[in-house]
């Protein structure tokens, strides 16, 4: 039984551009692919498919045929306009239509497996058009393009905009239309679906608004919220619907998970979320306590070392990270779980450890800037915003914020002695 890719639908021609990034231009990111260019590429490439799937249906192939000259026309007078004059798209479809025919004529178009994998590395660089223009002229639909374990193109986004390329349809009413049909329930080997391989917000966000579950399990057990280790896409997946309770095969949650690598942040919200790090029924201690998932024994035992071979103690390279984890946890125990307790106690116990260093607190919280730089804006700038009226627009009150500067008594910084 032919699927829906083998048989073409009737053409359809976008309605507006698509935001689409092309790592072979390295001076130009993002860039808008016209809509003319997009609707020719399309339509050479269902013409090229309804070719080989429809060798006795010349009504489909004429059809096809005919809505991509068309389109290429419709182009060629577009781009002959003082709008793309000098741009890259000025070569366009010629340029890239070149190079890619060159490479199927070599190792990259020896066989449709060999293209698909030449698919999923251009994916993967975020070279989205020259993947388009391969689709064109292999007549191989992304939809069906598969690498060695059977991943899908989704699995090798790399930006919003490739996820948004791959499963909108092509309609003329979108105003982002796409190639559309790469299936968003395609697993790998291991059971994972294209959100367990997120490290990204923004993917994840467009991933979700396109139909992924965002509680999808693998062979494991585990959702995508058990493989984020950073804090933003963590709020993300949470604001998206993930559970943070769910436990996997090995009875742990994503907040055992976190802790154990020592990724204190993560749990930080998790926790705020209203998950657990220990798994329901958990024993509190000794190695059925390690075993049914309870963080803080596992942590203990890092902590103290683990003996080698050859009788020395070997520890973990984040063993601060660990640290700083374990106490946090302890912390969220001692407040019984409450939520707003555990925040505030934490919120306290962070401002008594900035109001130690606080130009140190703010030179690693700014990525390593020089504390001297940290002292100076602690000097000259913290002050404003301990009034809520420094935070109006400078033009709703009299003077500017330097003017209306918070006298503040003068660090001790190395080399300045002006009072502030």
């Amino acid at each position: 039984m032919a699927s829906s890719l083998d048989t073409p639908r009737a053409p359809r021609l976008p309605g507006h551009s698509i935001a689409i990034t092309n790592d072979y231009m390295a001076h130009e990111r993002t860039v808008l692919i016209p809509k003319e260019l997009l609707a020719f590429t399309y339509m050479k490439l269902m013409h090229n498919i309804s070719t080989r799937h429809h060798a006795n249906g010349a009504a489909h192939d004429t059809e096809y045929e005919s809505a991509a000259a068309r389109a290429l026309e419709n182009w060629m007078e577009l781009r002959a306009k003082e709008a793309y004059r000098g741009t890259r798209w000025a070569l366009e479809p010629e340029n890239t239509t070149y190079r890619v025919c060159t490479e199927l004529k070599g190792p990259k178009g020896y066989s449709e497996v060999t293209t698909m994998l030449w698919m999923c590395e251009l994916v993967k660089a975020n070279a989205l058009y020259e993947c388009c223009v391969v689709a064109a002229h292999s007549g191989i639909h992304p939809g069906r393009v598969l690498d060695d374990a059977g991943k899908s193109l989704l699995f090798k986004a790399v930006s919003p905009e490739s996820v948004g390329l791959f499963t909108r349809e092509f309609d003329a009413n979108d105003p982002s239309p796409g190639f559309g049909e790469v299936d968003l329930k395609i697993r790998s080997e291991a059971g994972m679906t294209c959100l367990h391989y997120v490290r990204s917000s923004a993917i994840a966000e467009a991933l979700v608004r396109a139909g992924a579950d965002v509680n999808a399990r693998n062979n494991g057990k585990s959702t995508p919220l058990f493989y984020a280790e950073q804090p933003a896409l963590v709020k993300t997946l949470l604001k998206l619907g993930a559970d943070p309770t769910l436990v996997n095969v090995h009875n742990h949650t994503p907040a055992y998970l976190a802790a154990s690598h020592g990724y204190w942040d993560v749990v930080f919200f998790l926790l705020r979320a209203g998950a657990s790090a220990t798994a329901p029924g958990a024993p509190p201690e000794g190695r059925q306590g390690l075993l049914a998932g309870d963080p803080l024994v596992l942590m203990d035992r890092l902590l103290a070392g683990v003996p080698t071979p050859d009788g020395r103690m070997s520890f973990p390279t984040n063993r601060a990270a660990i640290a700083k984890t374990r106490g946090l946890l302890r912390l969220w125990n001692e407040c019984g779980g409450d939520g707003s307790e555990f925040e505030a106690r934490a919120a306290a116990i962070a401002h008594r450890l900035i109001a130690q260093e606080p130009a140190k607190a703010l030179a690693d919280a700014c990525g390593g800037i020089p504390v001297e730089l940290a002292e100076i804006i602690l000097r000259d700038f913290v002050g404003l915003f301990t009034k809520a009226d420094t935070l109006l627009d400078p033009a709703q009150v009299n003077g500017s914020w330097h003017r209306r500067r918070r006298q503040l008594p003068c660090l001790p910084t190395r080399g300045r002695e002006d009072d502030v």
